[in-house]
């Protein structure tokens, strides 16, 4: 787990520091995919099977990378709905990461992760919960939208079952204080 805190905080800042050698980090590896005006503005990490991975956000796609060892592996790439997003948040669930973007016209992806270390699918892309969500948390079986945007309208916080993780049910809301 600690190796994985260090590669992450080298991913997220390997545009400004090209290597930390004190305060006990030491920066194993890093990943660029030499995209023109490419930025990153989430991670969040899971492991399976032994190995450890960066669910990665970037203004135009997620990226599914293996961190495992020093060279790191872009397994899987997708584009969100809007490819110029400042945010996407994401959370995982059982084997199903949950992502989101804040800003413009954007989408609730769900991603299937069982298949690592070989593929991730994306097996829900719908703008039927959220069109702009600020953060998102998950307990239990419960998806919480923070900052909702969707159908002209704001809210505080909504929330879905994923009782079936990949096809969430609208629970209920709580509107935001206008």
């Amino acid at each position: 787990m600690k190796k994985q805190i260090i590669l992450l905080i080298a991913i997220l800042f390997s545009g400004m520091i090209q290597s930390q050698d004190s305060l006990n980090m030491k920066k194993i590896g890093g990943w660029t995919d030499n995209g023109f005006g490419t930025y990153y503005n989430d991670v969040w990490g899971y492991s399976a099977g032994g190995r450890e991975y960066a669910i990665l956000g970037s203004n135009h796609s997620t990226h599914f990378i293996d961190i495992t060892d020093s060279i790191l592996k872009e397994i899987s790439s997708f584009e969100g709905t809007d490819l110029d997003v400042t945010w996407r948040d994401y959370k995982v669930y059982n084997n199903y990461a949950y992502g989101v973007a804040d800003g413009g016209d954007n989408s609730l992806q769900i991603f299937d992760l069982s298949d690592l270390p070989n593929s991730v699918s994306k097996v829900y892309d719908s703008n039927e919960f959220t069109e702009s969500t600020h953060n998102i948390y998950i307990d239990k079986d419960r998806l919480y939208l923070a900052s909702n945007k969707r159908g002209g309208s704001s809210f505080s916080l909504e929330i879905l079952s994923l009782a079936d993780p990949e096809r969430p049910i609208y629970l209920g809301y709580i509107p935001s204080a206008n």
